[in-house]
């Protein structure tokens, strides 16, 4: 039976969120959490035999082996989301703080080396990088950042496509917010592939806080807007395979 991750819990957020997996149907839910610490984040690895998970205490990232009901602790990463792709490894966002230039980077799961994958061309913070279902690619949107009176705010977003085989970056496509938006994390950015890669799904900021849902071609193409409501912040995106 297929299986689902979630983070959740009782009690002060910060002590007490631990990661659970269970069965679709709702049935034999189970705490697999290292610690009894703050835990989120869980991605699946794409043969589902393993998940990652991230541990704000350390912070680093934890492993669970889905065969063995064994966990490993592995890297100390960012608060950043993270993607996974068995045979390749895990990467993730570094780049938090004054001078340093946003970067993903990759994990080797079997060496355990950590390596500079690709810098960004914009000077913002780069969020949900995703390997594409063929492992070949990794998406990425970054914010564009504005300064006024000394202080930064979101000024739209930036989708790039990094190509592993190549080492080629590409922007597919760019947007500006109509509205100034003070601090980033009213509003993250999102991004995910289609299952057969050729399409994105991502949302897009637009007045101040409202945020929409959108898709479009990996090649920047065929733009189209699937939420709308007003006033709403639509984010945090997945396509399922099915």
């Amino acid at each position: 039976m297929l299986k689902i991750a979630y983070s959740g819990g009782t009690g002060s957020p910060q002590l007490l969120w631990d990661i659970f997996i269970m069965n679709t149907d709702g049935t034999e839910s189970k705490d697999i959490s290292l610690i009894n610490g703050q835990e989120s984040y869980p991605i699946w690895s794409n043969d589902s035999k393993n998940l990652f998970y991230l541990n704000y205490y350390g912070i680093w990232t934890t492993l669970y082996n889905l065969s063995k009901q064994e966990l490993y602790k592995t890297i100390t990463i960012p608060k950043t989301p993270f993607s996974y792709f068995e045979s390749k490894g895990m990467i993730f966002y570094d780049g938090i703080g004054s001078g340093t230039i946003p970067t993903v980077k990759f994990y080797n799961l079997s060496t355990h080396n950590v390596s500079n994958l690709c810098a960004s061309t914009g000077s913002g913070y780069i969020y949900t990088p995703r390997w594409s279902p063929d492992g070949n690619k990794i998406v990425f949107v970054q914010e564009k950042k504005g300064s006024l009176n000394n202080q930064y705010f979101h000024n739209g977003g930036i989708i790039q496509i990094y190509n592993t085989i190549t080492n080629e970056l590409n922007t597919i496509y760019e947007w500006n917010c109509d509205k100034h938006i003070g601090w980033v994390g009213d509003n993250e950015l999102s991004i995910c592939w289609s299952p057969d890669g050729n399409k994105l799904l991502f949302n897009r900021t637009n007045n101040g806080f409202e945020s929409h849902i959108y898709i479009i071609n990996v090649d920047g193409s065929g733009l189209k807007q699937i939420t709308s409501e007003p006033g709403v912040c639509d984010r945090s995106v997945s396509w399922s395979s099915k």
